[in-house]
């Protein structure tokens, strides 16, 4: 390798930095306005699901995200299903309650979304329509990225 090769891959690979780092500002700035959002939708439903909705970005070892998690209180998954008492999902579940071990009444499975409350699936409401913008951030980044790594060769 010649000195100007070594050159060119040094500012390719400091110019590579500077695209993970914006990258990601872009990332967790679509992250926070998605879960500023869902916050927003789901408020006149449950006031306590809205304030725990939180956007978490989790990156790989080299720095680069891979996946936009939103963690909320798990009664925000009963609004999204619509299940209440007696109105469970599919499969049921098993729990210890005072050291008694408690199941799904089986006649409440399936049942999700046919009672008092209504299936309300903000998450798909809010984020159907961020999913352009956030498809254009990471595509952005992937183009730059296949640019420099192909100016590497």
């Amino acid at each position: 390798m010649d000195d100007s090769s070594i050159a060119s891959v040094a500012r390719v690979t400091s110019d590579g930095g500077a695209s993970t780092r914006e990258f990601v500002t872009k990332l967790s700035h679509w992250a926070r306005d998605a879960s500023d959002n869902l916050r927003m939708s789901v408020a006149y439903t449950s006031l306590s699901v809205a304030q725990s909705i939180k956007a978490r970005v989790t990156s790989n070892r080299y720095g680069e995200p891979i996946r936009v998690d939103f963690l909320m209180d798990r009664r925000g998954y009963y609004i999204y299903h619509g299940a209440s008492k007696s109105y469970g999902g599919l499969i049921g579940s098993k729990w210890k309650y005072k050291g008694i071990e408690r199941t799904t009444n089986p006649e409440s499975l399936g049942r999700a979304g046919s009672g008092k409350r209504p299936a309300y699936q903000f998450f798909t409401e809010v984020l159907d329509p961020m999913m352009d913008e956030l498809s254009n951030i990471v595509s952005e980044y992937m183009i730059e990225n296949a640019t420099i790594a192909l100016r590497i060769i």
